[in-house]
């Protein structure tokens, strides 16, 4: 399973929408960025993955 991959499963897992991600990314991050990438049409820079992990984290973690 690829990092993408990986990274893809998280995000449906941690229960954070693609609008709440969007709007916690602080306009790194669209709603349609989001969508493309879930859907494997388009990739995602370092900094946006940094974002993207972080809300993850951060999502995670409030549910422990």
């Amino acid at each position: 399973m690829t990092f993408s991959e990986r990274l893809r499963n998280h995000l449906t897992q941690c229960g954070v929408s693609r609008y709440e991600i969007a709007k916690r990314s602080q306009g790194c991050l669209s709603q349609s960025h989001l969508s493309q990438f879930m859907q494997g049409k388009r990739g995602l820079s370092l900094r946006k993955l940094d974002v993207l992990v972080s809300i993850i984290e951060r999502a995670v973690s409030s549910r422990q």
